[in-house]
């Protein structure tokens, strides 16, 4: 399998992890959202509209609002958080650093539009300025997390909450 779409990568992961909570940040059509939905058992799409052209199915919710409404009153825990909602590196790393508080030990983030292609590609209708996230992550956030970000356009990174010195969950 190449991982050269988010789709790709979100199948990847959810085929070969044990999830039992999901959540996604920017869901707008839901495509993605329902599909990686089937393979949890319990899971919520956040978006400030609502453009769904899936039907959910029955372990999902959808909360029409803001990441900052969503997780102002959320007080769940999950094992597996997408983040592709604003664009701004001040919104995504907002998104990321409450994301951070409600993610399981080992649980995993997905932080989408991470690498653009060129300059022109880093406007907020585009990827924007998430890749400044990563980088701020990378720099500030070492100690209780790890972080890869496939090098081709438009980006898509991951962020595995670590014990410092653990390479496996097990031990």
């Amino acid at each position: 399998m190449k991982l050269d779409s988010l789709t790709e990568t979100l199948n990847l992961i959810s085929n070969n992890l044990e999830i039992n909570s999901y959540l996604e940040l920017g869901v707008e059509q839901g495509f993605n959202f329902c599909e990686t939905s089937k393979k949890c058992k319990r899971s919520i799409g956040v978006d400030i509209k609502n453009q769904l052209k899936c039907e959910l199915p029955q372990n999902a919710s959808f909360f029409l609002g803001s990441t900052n409404d969503f997780f102002s009153q959320n007080e769940e825990m999950f094992d597996f958080i997408l983040i592709d909602a604003s664009h701004s590196h001040e919104d995504s790393l907002r998104d990321f650093i409450n994301s951070s508080k409600y993610l399981n030990d080992n649980g995993l983030i997905v932080m989408h539009d991470s690498y653009p292609a060129n300059k022109s590609m880093s406007i907020p209708e585009l990827c924007g300025e998430v890749y400044k996230t990563v980088i701020f992550i990378k720099q500030n956030f070492l100690e209780d997390f790890e972080c890869f970000t496939f090098p081709f356009h438009p980006g898509i990174t991951l962020i595995r909450k670590i014990k410092k010195n653990k390479q496996v969950s097990w031990t």
